[in-house]
């Protein structure tokens, strides 16, 4: 008997320090700024701006939630009218009905020189599978003829196919440049990244002036140079060029030595310093210019005394605040493909901190009084439940830390059901108790059969829930949906370690106290029930 007793107390030993180990590991966590770990470097804790440094949402701190999608690049049919002349206007008017009748519609007609022209077409849609394409050779033949009908002769149309569906590479590729264009607006703990094949969520805590940011981030900065020749009749020819952004080394903001106005500062790589130099020296002493584009927009255009050599070039005619936005685009590259925002909500930090502090006094008073019920109604397992909720909260709390989660209102929400739920399965546990008291086992043996009895009910009710959590999880993820994804992160970490406290740390705290002499004293379970003499 004193041998058995002596395995039953070092099985309760090793438990005990097992559960003292994972709590002061957390409080240690939860306590650190942050700390590297180990050969690889692994940090834990990032340095969070709530308590205990945890990370908080926007709904609690406050900075913009903005939500991009890959925009399908629209077909392009450039071409010259040879004899005769015509407007953008006048083209589009007479290009739109036809290409409308065909399932396409136009964008813009934009000028490209003398007589020269571009008509940007979006995605359509192909006869065939109804999928989104772009215009076929016998459309183009079509439209060359009702061209040739109406303006006389042209050119040969030229088509550039758009439409296609983005690669991941290029959404990666999107995500990534979103982030060299953020790094300097110094934003704190920005989170930036792809949601299902062509999504870029942006998560910017803090962040100010939030048009300007969208403005950065939106525009793909694609940089083009144009050879501009100038007509006798004021006229000129745009003609397009090897050189572009992609030739870029360097890009900053600064001002013109001269005349002291805002200008991006740009630097070729060897390639590119050698075509400048080329096209420079081609257009010194003429009319002839060099026209800068920047996303098909003409930013500056001028000419040249003479041959610019050294690879340097100046980016004119901008005010400071665009000077500063354009020289973070190029810095960081040109968009792969274009984007658009599709869905955008801020929140002020004044109202994120109100809503922090209201939401720790209402999650301070209800622990409170869930400990004060527990306590009263339950006598000692209800005190020694209070006890392993509190270990509960410190070891999600240093869960979420470690893990990097983002507390939100939702998340909030789903930890405090996950406690709910520990206090649901500590309910079960303690009713089984009380029956198998009142039919005569010991305290002991009515311990063991009550948390098996319940251990049924307490898995079927939890596993349910964390198959909820992961539908909700995987519509959260798909749907750029912050508020479902905080809510079931926290209830899905809350319900798993909920089981580990009630079933573990509790049991561990109740077979403890047995071999105590308040296990002797069976009023301090079930108080409406108190024999005379009860074995332990």
């Amino acid at each position: 008997m004193g041998k058995l007793k002596t395995l039953i107390l070092n099985g309760l030993v090793r438990r005990v320090l097992s559960v003292l180990i994972a709590t002061s590991a957390c409080v240690a966590v939860l306590g650190l700024s942050s700390v590297n770990i180990g050969p690889m470097n692994w940090r834990v804790g990032d340095g969070g701006s709530g308590p205990f440094d945890l990370r908080l949402g926007l709904d609690l701190q406050g900075g913009a939630h903005l939500v991009y999608q890959a925009v399908s690049t629209p077909s392009l049919v450039s071409f010259s009218i040879l004899e005769g002349t015509s407007s953008p206007d006048e083209i589009e008017a007479a290009a739109s009905k036809f290409l409308a009748d065909n399932g396409f519609e136009i964008d813009k007609v934009m000028s490209t020189g003398t007589q020269s022209y571009r008509i940007f077409v979006p995605c359509g849609l192909n006869d065939d599978d109804q999928q989104p394409g772009s215009p076929d050779d016998n459309l183009l033949d079509q439209l060359d003829t009702v061209l040739t009908n109406e303006f006389g002769v042209i050119g040969d149309l030229v088509l550039t196919p758009g439409c296609q569906e983005p690669s991941p590479d290029q959404i990666e590729g999107v995500r990534y440049i979103i982030e060299q264009r953020i790094n300097p607006l110094g934003i704190t703990e920005p989170d930036i990244r792809t949601l299902g094949s062509d999504r870029i969520l942006l998560q910017l805590p803090g962040a100010q002036a939030i048009d300007d940011t969208k403005s950065l981030i939106g525009q793909t900065a694609n940089l083009s140079f144009k050879l501009r020749e100038l007509q006798a009749d004021g006229s000129f020819i745009d003609r397009d060029l090897d050189l572009s952004g992609d030739d870029l080394l360097r890009a900053y903001p600064g001002t013109h030595p001269q005349s002291g106005m805002p200008v991006v500062n740009l630097e070729f790589d060897a390639d590119g310093a050698r075509e400048f130099a080329e096209l420079t020296a081609q257009i010194a002493n003429t009319v002839d210019q060099l026209a800068f584009f920047l996303d098909d927009r003409e930013v500056f255009s001028g000419g040249a005394d003479e041959a610019i050599l050294g690879g340097r070039a100046y980016l004119r005619g901008i005010s400071a605040e665009e000077a500063q936005t354009i020289a973070i685009q190029l810095e960081s590259g040109k968009l792969p493909i274009p984007i658009e925002l599709i869905q955008e909500w801020e929140v002020d930090a004044s109202l994120g901190a109100d809503s922090l502090r209201k939401s720790l006094v209402a999650g301070v008073v209800g622990l409170i009084a869930l400990f004060v019920f527990m306590t009263a109604y339950y006598r000692l397992p209800g005190l020694l439940a209070s006890v392993a909720l509190l270990i509960y909260a410190t070891i999600t709390l240093g869960i979420f830390k470690v893990m990097g989660v983002t507390l939100t209102l939702s998340g909030i929400a789903g930890m405090i059901l996950s406690i709910g739920m520990a206090v649901d399965a500590n309910i079960l546990i303690f009713e089984r108790v009380k029956e198998e008291l009142r039919g005569g086992r010991t305290i002991r043996a009515s311990i063991d059969v009550g948390f098996n009895r319940a251990w049924t009910a307490i898995r079927d009710s939890n596993v349910s829930t964390l198959l909820t959590c992961v539908i909700l999880l995987w519509f959260g993820t798909r749907l750029a949906a912050s508020l479902v994804l905080g809510f079931a992160l926290t209830l899905s970490i809350g319900v798993i370690i909920s089981m580990f406290t009630a079933l573990f740390v509790t049991k561990t705290f109740l077979q403890l106290v047995v071999t105590t002499r308040l296990g002797a004293h069976i009023s301090l379970f079930i108080p409406a029930f108190a024999p005379r003499e009860q074995m332990r």
